[in-house]
């Protein structure tokens, strides 16, 4: 180090820990339920039980006082049946007389229509946008884990950046999670990069800018860890004796000044690594969509042994009926 001479810093980027991204821990069913709170399942049932009230009230009085007779009997248990079965988008065979009951099922219809939409806006949000929880957020955290290596280059700034760091947390990170892999440490970025894919408990610190540029070559996604951030410098390095140092120290200085390294640096390492086009595309995995196909299949299921039920009940009610008759 004695005999070399750093340059002012051309680029100043940040150094962080990513790890491989856990897969959502959330329930599976969970997702069937979570489009809508508590609170507004909670209203859908107290709508539905007030739509039904309110048909049978409109029935019993306008059948009973208006012009309007009903060819079908709204009872307290018919207008509940259909109440959900508008909420369930069934139609109904027969079109209520009175005013006042057509203004109840409109009303029912559309409140079903408006949740059905919200409800499936939501859901397909809770699909689509990948929530991912990690196991911790910042040094401490990953110590506290205990089931994680962390890897860096060896003999490199982040290495000693750790060693050597004043903060006790940063050093008993390099002795216990660093130091006893020591002689197995990657030696480059994709190395790095493709134990995370290879290891879920393995950590590695690396610049954002050297995991964008590498997207293609490992096959996982990746996450950063957000209070793991430390700052690094990358500069030019010449021999101390060098008569031109003082040259090129001061060209970079002007070059610093007139906006020109910035331009360079945004222009041809681009750091940010949150752009939706580098990052792996989302899909929908199987497990995701199980509830919705085990709901469809254990309806038709349902619906057969039902049918089957029905035809066994008609047939034994049948020869009664006829000798009855007899």
């Amino acid at each position: 180090m004695s005999a070399v001479y750093f340059l002012p810093p051309i680029v100043v980027t940040r150094m962080s820990m990513f790890i491989k991204e856990p897969d959502a821990d959330d329930s599976t069913w969970s997702y069937v339920l979570a489009p809508l709170s508590r609170d507004m399942w909670w209203a859908v049932a107290t709508s539905a039980s007030l739509l039904a009230f309110f048909l049978s009230f409109t029935w019993y009085f306008g059948d009973k006082y208006g012009n309007n007779h009903e060819d079908e009997s709204y009872s307290v248990l018919n207008s509940w049946i259909s109440v959900l079965a508008s909420f369930c988008q069934q139609s109904h065979a027969i079109t209520p007389r009175s005013w006042s009951c057509r203004l109840v099922f409109f009303t029912s219809y559309f409140t079903a229509f408006i949740v059905l939409v919200a409800y499936c806006a939501n859901f397909i949000s809770h699909l689509a946008v990948r929530k991912t929880s990690l196991p911790f957020s910042d040094f401490e955290g990953i110590l506290n884990d205990g089931t994680y290596r962390l890897g860096v280059f060896p003999n490199s700034a982040q290495l000693y950046y750790l060693q050597n760091s004043l903060d006790p947390i940063l050093r008993e990170v390099f002795e216990r999670l660093v130091q006893p892999d020591y002689d197995n440490l990657p030696t480059n970025d994709l190395e790095g990069l493709r134990r995370i894919c290879g290891n879920k408990n393995y950590a590695f610190i690396i610049s954002p800018f050297f995991v964008r540029q590498s997207y293609g070559d490992y096959h996982c996604s990746v996450v950063e860890i957000p209070e793991t951030l430390f700052q690094a410098s990358a500069s030019i390095i010449m021999s101390r004796e060098s008569q031109y140092k003082r040259l090129f120290t001061q060209r970079l200085q002007q070059m610093r000044r007139n906006g020109i390294l910035k331009a360079i640096v945004e222009k041809y390492l681009p750091f940010d690594v949150t752009d939706d086009s580098m990052k792996p595309p989302k899909s929908v995995g199987l497990q995701k969509m199980m509830p919705i196909f085990i709901l469809h299949i254990t309806g038709a299921f349902v619906s057969i042994l039902s049918l089957l039920i029905e035809l066994h009940v008609h047939r034994w009610h049948l020869p009664r009926h006829v000798s009855f008759i007899n």
